[in-house]
């Protein structure tokens, strides 16, 4: 099972990653702004981070400066999440908004694999 933070501060977007991230059978993490990602993020040490790239406080990019920087963070594979083309070399992968819901299954299956299921009992 893997930890994927989701930084957005839009609540639609936050809903349906949650809905996604939980099918697979991984824990996710949620903020609201890139702050209390970075918070999360250092406190938590998920293994995917997918951001929005523009929020309030600290953009997207800013966040993935931050936990590329950090030592403890560097490892953690950061997806950007943007309506229009984005690059930035600290970025692992960006996820163009509307994005297709089988983007983001390929996406966890790509970085964290399948979520082991419970086989029945004999």
């Amino acid at each position: 099972m893997g930890k994927v933070l989701v930084v957005d501060d839009d609540s639609h977007i936050v809903s349906l990653l949650q809905r996604v991230v939980l099918k697979k059978g991984h824990q996710i993490l949620v903020a609201g702004n890139g702050r209390q990602g970075l918070a999360l993020a250092r406190s938590e040490v998920p293994d995917i981070v997918l951001t929005d790239i523009r929020m309030p406080d600290m953009q997207g990019g800013e966040l993935a400066m931050a936990i590329k920087n950090d030592p403890n963070l560097a490892h953690i594979t950061v997806i950007i999440m943007s309506g229009e083309i984005y690059e930035n070399p600290l970025v692992d992968r960006v996820l163009v908004k509307p994005f297709d819901l089988h983007e983001v299954y390929e996406l966890l299956d790509d970085y964290l694999g399948s979520a082991p299921t419970s086989s029945p009992r004999p």
